[in-house]
């Protein structure tokens, strides 16, 4: 379960990422605040933790990283230096490492393997959000990280299928979605900002149900029917799925693509990789017995989990309205 403290240092990585957001001047601020973050994190992990590993192998990889951006940031590179192919190269690999974005996947992967729900929260949301903020400063979009990230987002998607538990596939889900609140970012910032809210609220609402009823391999025999119906429903809404609110942003995030001109093969991986992910959302439902015509969650009215749908609902509406807004 989730502790006060937990939700307190939370709050302080937040601020953290606040602060990187409306700090424009200043590169060494960023990548200090970045680190200044990390080293919470880290914290954050051991909190009510046993296992170790988890907080040392994220320290080692976070450290390579950084030492790769300190590097490059010491050597007095303006922004418009940085645009040279090599420094942007080096600095790619740098935040791939980060995010364990295609080839370093595999250490993230075994991370959440081996982790609880709350960290798997925190890896998922606000540990990927500030990173991917920071280096979208220092990297401009070449053809080759598109590249990489479109190889990366088909071949998780594909691999999220073997060993397949929960925790792996929410790991790999992970992945993928850094590929896309990256883009994203590149593309719109406002868009990014939303999206990334509407994720941080479902994923909160999602990780709250699977800690709460110990689901950690598809185990969903002590789950109530109803409880099941409101899991199955965050889920899809997790991946994007048509006629749920978040396809909406998924929608979007398409018809800047084509607005970028990007190439059409790359694009085509995009959506080929988007269906797999999906399907694999698909499997899980297959392990909860889902049948399509009894998708809506038979939810009473004196139910505890009525006010969680209501302020699920609630939320989404009030980011759509404020993006239209914008």
């Amino acid at each position: 379960m989730l502790t006060n403290k937990f939700f307190l240092t939370s709050s302080s990585l937040i601020l953290s990422m606040f602060f990187i957001m409306m700090c424009t001047e200043s590169i060494y601020i960023k990548w200090l605040m970045m680190e200044f973050s990390t080293i919470i994190s880290i914290g954050l992990i051991n909190i009510d933790s046993g296992n170790k590993k988890i907080s040392i192998l994220y320290y080692i990889m976070s450290t390579i990283s950084g030492l790769f951006v300190i590097i490059v940031v010491s050597m007095n590179f303006s922004f418009l230096m940085i645009k040279d192919i090599m420094i942007n190269n080096i600095l790619m690999i740098s935040m791939f490492l980060k995010l364990g974005i295609f080839p370093f996947w595999f250490w993230m992967i075994y991370i959440y393997n081996i982790a609880t729900w709350p960290q798997i929260f925190l890896l998922s949301t606000i540990m990927k959000f500030i990173p991917i903020y920071f280096f979208s400063d220092v990297i401009y979009m070449s053809m080759n990280m598109f590249g990489f990230i479109c190889l990366n987002n088909l071949l998780i998607s594909m691999y999220a299928n073997y060993k397949f538990n929960m925790k792996k596939l929410l790991g790999c889900s992970s992945i993928f979605n850094s590929s896309y609140l990256l883009l994203m970012l590149y593309m719109n910032n406002s868009l990014f900002i939303l999206l990334s809210v509407i994720y941080l609220i479902n994923f909160a609402f999602l990780i709250y149900m699977m800690s709460y009823y110990n689901i950690s391999n598809m185990e969903f025999n002590y789950v109530p029917e109803n409880v099941m119906n409101l899991i199955k429903i965050m889920m899809f809404t997790y991946s994007s799925f048509p006629m749920f609110s978040t396809f909406i942003f998924k929608w979007e995030f398409f018809m800047l693509l084509s607005s970028f001109n990007m190439n059409n093969n790359m694009v085509m991986m995009i959506l080929i990789s988007n269906v797999v992910m999906i399907w694999n959302y698909f499997i899980v439902v297959k392990y909860m017995n889902l049948k399509f015509e009894t998708m809506l969650p038979k939810i009473e009215l004196n139910s505890p989990y009525i006010s969680m749908m209501i302020l699920m609902i609630f939320a989404y509406s009030f980011t759509f309205l404020l993006y239209n807004i914008i």
